[in-house]
C-alpha cells in the first residue's frame, strides 16, 4: 500500500511557509523595542537582521528557518529597513552553524519557549489514553 499524505504540499506551503503580504508583514514582522533591543545586543549588522528574521519567522509559523531556506525577500527588506541595516548583508548571516544554533536558542528563552521533555511526553500519552474512556 502506497503512503498517503495528510496534506497537498500547496496546502503545506500555506501551513509552514512565511506569508510576505503587506498584512502579513505589519502584523507578523514589525518589531517592538523590546526586540529591536534583542536585535541590538548581536555584534555584526548581518546577525543583528538574521536574528531578526529568525526571531519574527518563528513568532509567525512557529517553527525555525530550516537548513537553507531562503526567507521571501520582501520579509528581509523589511526588517532591514526597521534596523536600518543594508538587506544584502542577510546572505552574509550565519555562516557559521553555531550562530544560527545559538541564536535559536536565545529565541526559546526570549519567547518563553522550551522542547518537550519526557515528562511531557508522558503526560500526553496518559491524555491520549484517556480520551478514549468510556464513562457509564
Amino acid at each position: 500500500m502506497g503512503r498517503r499524505r495528510l496534506v497537498r504540499s500547496t496546502e503545506a506551503a500555506t501551513l509552514l511557509g512565511i506569508a510576505a503580504d503587506e498584512d502579513s508583514l505589519i502584523r507578523h514582522f514589525t518589531l517592538d523595542p523590546a526586540d529591536r533591543l534583542e536585535c541590538e545586543l548581536r555584534r555584526r549588522p548581518q546577525n543583528k537582521l538574521g536574528f531578526a528574521v529568525q526571531l519574527c519567522t518563528m513568532r509567525q509559523t512557529g517553527r525555525l528557518l530550516w537548513d537553507r531556506e531562503q526567507p521571501p525577500v520582501a520579509v528581509i527588506n523589511y526588517l532591514a529597513d526597521q534596523l536600518g541595516i543594508d538587506a544584502r548583508l542577510y546572505d552574509l548571516y550565519a555562516r557559521r552553524v553555531q550562530t544560527r544554533f545559538d541564536h535559536s536558542r536565545h529565541l526559546m528563552d526570549y519567547l518563553g519557549l522550551r522542547t518537550a521533555s519526557k515528562q511531557d511526553r508522558r503526560v500526553r500519552r496518559q491524555h491520549q489514553w484517556h480520551r478514549f474512556e468510556v464513562v457509564i
